[in-house]
């Protein structure tokens, strides 16, 4: 959960030095009372040669009263020091406890705290957090007493030290981003996420940082899965998001909207016309008639609805909506990692366009149907119809979907690597990226 208000708030972090008995680390810790279990990242584990006492699996309960799948998890107990003692506490291993917290940022509360003799020691410090401390143990690291400041900021304290936490006003409406991490939840995407500014690529360099590390982790995935089908047609894989909730297989929200679509469609006489497009893409390949024994496989279904465009060579044609969900449930697009924001990549584009006089440019007809979807993804790329006589029919996609968040990735991606390809065959003295004349073009 992103918290954005006219206040900063403070989480209680602390700086703690974790021992495996050879060696030991300072770590940044996060203490939450809203976590059940605590938890050390995988990346720290394994870097401190800790040897897990089992092996647990769980469902995570999220905010907003979602679920994860059943996950499995190292169980370790780890010490950590003091400078008079060692407290031992059970932790689970995470892949990633959350985005980056903001340190505590330095003001006049720093000043009160010495003057009470309090001292903070995580102020400024905007590394990572490796352990999460829950309220599993909680109760046993706070020594009860706490300090509440003029500016409405309180100072606890644990056998630790000291930590602090509230809410710190501000003048002026701030951007800063908190991730809670134990809630495990990405905030869903509204109208007024369009009007920050990071969507234009603008963030703080430790958000970014994070994006880029899971853009380039999709685009890996993409080169060890991408592939030609039968036909030589490149085929891809769905990027799905690591640790995603269960996918619903969307089936009643499908079936409600088809209704409502296939209603109006009879109204305004044009249901033929979508029919025969469906029929269309049925020859050429696009989509496929799910088979009877597979109907009841694991899928999910996108609700879709029709765009008419007068003068266009395609007047009418379905649009499918991957964010569609049902109360409690995440959609498609919840799932998938999108890649990289492509409009950051717009300004080197336009520097590069003018780099020489003349500018090449092309086209790729009905570029996302040019890519094949891998067939274990397909079910998941279900719609509904109905046939002339008033059937339903389940369809599924075979090329990749104009509507899904990761499409544009797959596309950009699919396309750089046949380039990339392609200059293979070229010489680096041979290959023409870009022409000064039209002799050269």
């Amino acid at each position: 959960m992103t918290n954005y208000s006219n206040a900063h708030i403070v989480l209680q972090t602390i700086r703690v030095k974790i021992n495996n008995g050879n060696d030991s680390k300072e770590i940044r810790a996060l203490i939450d009372s809203g976590s059940q279990k605590s938890y050390i990242l995988k990346a720290t584990a394994s870097q401190l040669k800790l040897v897990p006492i089992r092996h647990e699996k769980m469902i995570h309960s999220l905010f907003g009263g979602n679920n994860t799948a059943e996950l499995e998890h190292k169980c370790y107990n780890i010490k950590l020091e003091t400078e008079d003692t060692q407290y031992c506490l059970e932790v689970l291993d995470q892949e990633r406890i959350c985005n980056d917290v903001t340190p505590i940022p330095t003001g006049p509360w720093i000043a009160e705290l010495t003057d009470v003799s309090i001292k903070i020691n995580d102020v400024g410090n905007s590394a990572p957090i490796e352990l999460l401390i829950g309220a599993d143990v909680l109760g046993k690291i706070y020594t009860g007493r706490k300090h509440t400041l003029g500016c409405g900021l309180v100072a606890m304290e644990t056998v630790f030290g000291w930590t602090l936490m509230g809410k710190i006003p501000q003048k002026q409406r701030s951007n800063t981003s908190s991730m809670i991490v134990i809630s495990l939840f990405s905030q869903d995407m509204s109208l007024t996420n369009l009007w920050e500014i990071d969507v234009l690529g603008i963030s703080e360099p430790s958000v970014k940082k994070s994006r880029d590390e899971a853009a380039r982790a999709a685009k890996d995935f993409f080169l060890e899965t991408v592939g030609k089908d039968r036909e030589g047609r490149y085929e891809v894989r769905l990027p799905w998001l690591e640790g995603h909730p269960p996918l619903p297989n969307n089936y009643s929200l499908a079936k409600k909207r088809l209704n409502s679509t296939v209603q109006k469609l009879k109204r305004d006489g044009i249901f033929e016309s979508l029919t025969e497009v469906f029929e269309e893409w049925v020859a050429e390949g696009i989509i496929e008639e799910v088979p009877i024994s597979e109907v009841e496989c694991a899928s999910h279904y996108l609700p879709h609805r029709p765009v008419i465009k007068e003068g266009s060579t395609t007047r009418i044609r379905p649009v499918f909506d991957a964010s569609a969900r049902e109360k409690g449930n995440p959609s498609l697009n919840h799932c998938l990692e999108k890649g990289p924001n492509l409009i950051e990549l717009i300004p080197s584009i336009l520097v590069r366009f003018r780099e020489h006089k003349i500018g090449v440019v092309s086209d790729i007809r009905k570029a996302f149907l040019q890519i094949s979807i891998h067939e274990k993804d397909r079910n998941f790329l279900r719609f509904l119809w109905v046939n002339s006589e008033g059937k339903e029919v389940v369809f599924r996609h075979r090329r990749v979907v104009f509507g899904v968040n990761s499409s544009p990735f797959l596309l950009g991606a699919t396309i750089d690597h046949h380039l990339s390809e392609g200059l293979k065959q070229y010489s680096e003295e041979n290959s023409v990226c870009s022409v000064s004349t039209l002799k050269k073009l």
